[in-house]
């Protein structure tokens, strides 16, 4: 029996018979912008290519420190507009972009890849790394820092700290968040911390730096008055060795007096005691030592005034060797003073202190012969005190070729002592004649 078929049957074998053609590829050859400013305002992409048509299943793909996917807004089978993702817009970074179509087999096939660059905000920030601040009392100190901003487009911006500025804070760290935001919304936020503490040592005061004792042969009491003073720490204290009110042996013996505030800052100071007897043993002063520059190779003279007082309070005279205004050579002298059965050692040590004298030209000027410039010879010395002529270095060296323009010279000198002296001038080299203008000039001078 024969069977009917619908016309439909037979159009559905032919339409199974035919091949399948998969669809191209997109190329992408460009996008534009291919950089944007995060937070900028600047979503609309374009992106030129081929074989976009048909956007129906197209998309365009993010990957970067986000990933993302879009549809094309609209387009033809060579360009492609987009809105760019806010996602993407918001977190800065390289993205790579691809535009993925339909293969016309159920799957997708993606285009060669581009590149997008997501940059920072348009406002940027700028705060301390860290902020120090010496306290005032124990609630803390005073912070004065600077927090700035600036935008790329040099529209306004606006900044809010946390904490502000001028405001006190207390010991320790305090971290302090500042938003700084300008005209195209962008937005950068920043942290840094105000460390806040007591580095300053206490303050001693004695109530008389050398102070006189007059006792027995077996020695003095002496006794001064101590004060401390502190900025942040109003308990701090002071102790000396020895104590006010010990017995000090006849002569001279240094005190010293310290003091610890709670933030273990530690501040000394340190006086003399000069004791004598009912005898004949006055309380004598000399400096404790002394330094002194030399005038020259054969060293200087030095004046320094010893006393001598006894227990009723009469000048009593020294003797010292060498004596005061005495040529002290270059080097270390002991010297020995003595008043009745009193004595005491001081040392004098004369060095050459002083760095060499610089001769320079206040300034030199040359004419370039060529536009490579001229060589420059200039005269540079040096004197010493005690070493007489010392070499100078300098840097352009006498002799160099110097460019058209001006160049700054710079010298220096040290003596055997090692003082350097250091000193400057300026070469200025004209550029070179041109060979029609000298010629110009040579006519109108004839």
């Amino acid at each position: 029996m024969r069977v009917s078929r619908p016309a439909s049957y037979f159009a559905l074998l032919i339409l199974a018979a035919l091949p399948v053609f998969a669809r191209s590829a997109a190329t992408v050859t460009s996008i534009s912008p291919s950089s944007v400013r995060m937070m900028s305002g600047e979503w609309f992409m374009t992106i030129d290519g081929s074989h976009f048509l048909p956007l129906s299943g197209v998309s365009i793909i993010f990957s970067g420190p986000v990933t993302a996917s879009i549809s094309p807004s609209t387009g033809t089978d060579s360009r492609m507009y987009v809105w760019l993702p806010l996602q993407v817009l918001n977190v800065p970074g390289n993205y790579t972009v691809t535009v993925r179509v339909p293969n016309g087999t159920g799957g997708t096939i993606d285009s060669n890849p581009s590149t997008l660059s997501v940059q920072g905000t348009t406002v940027v920030l700028h705060i301390p790394d860290i902020f120090l601040v010496e306290a005032t009392s124990l609630r803390g100190g005073i912070a004065n820092f600077e927090v700035t901003a600036a935008s790329d487009f040099g529209q306004n911006t606006y900044i809010d700290c946390d904490h502000k500025a001028g405001e006190l804070y207390p010991f320790d760290k305090t971290t302090v968040t500042c938003t700084a935001t300008d005209d195209f919304g962008g937005v950068t936020r920043g942290t840094f911390d105000v460390q806040v503490a007591d580095t300053t040592p206490p303050a001693i005061e004695v109530s008389t730096p050398d102070l006189l004792a007059f006792g027995t042969k077996e020695g003095a009491v002496a006794k001064w008055d101590t004060k401390v003073a502190d900025v942040v720490d109003p308990e701090a204290t002071v102790s000396c060795l020895p104590e006010s009110g010990a017995l000090f042996r006849l002569g001279t013996t240094t005190v010293t007096c310290t003091s610890f505030d709670r933030f273990k800052n530690q501040g000394v100071l340190t006086f003399r005691v000069h004791a004598g007897d009912d005898g004949d043993t006055p309380a004598l002063v000399v400096p404790e030592s002394i330094i002194a520059d030399a005038a020259s190779i054969d060293g200087t003279v030095v004046t320094y005034k010893p006393a001598a007082t006894d227990f009723k309070g009469n000048s009593v005279e020294v003797q010292c060797d060498p004596k005061p205004e005495s040529l002290f050579p270059i080097g270390v002298t002991t010297v020995k003073c003595v008043s009745l059965a009193a004595s005491e050692l001081f040392t004098v040590k004369v060095a050459d202190l002083t760095a060499p004298q610089l001769f320079l030209p206040r300034e030199v000027s040359a004419q370039a012969p060529s536009s490579e410039g001229a060589i420059v010879s200039y005269d540079a010395s040096a004197r010493d005190t005690i070493d007489g002529a010392d070499d100078v270095v300098c840097y352009p060296a006498s002799g160099s070729l110097f460019a058209p323009g001006q160049t700054n010279v710079s010298c220096a000198a040290s003596d055997k002592a090692g003082n350097t002296a250091t000193g400057s001038f300026v070469v200025t080299v004209a550029p070179p004649i041109d060979d029609t203008e000298y010629l110009g000039r040579v006519i109108q001078d004839r």
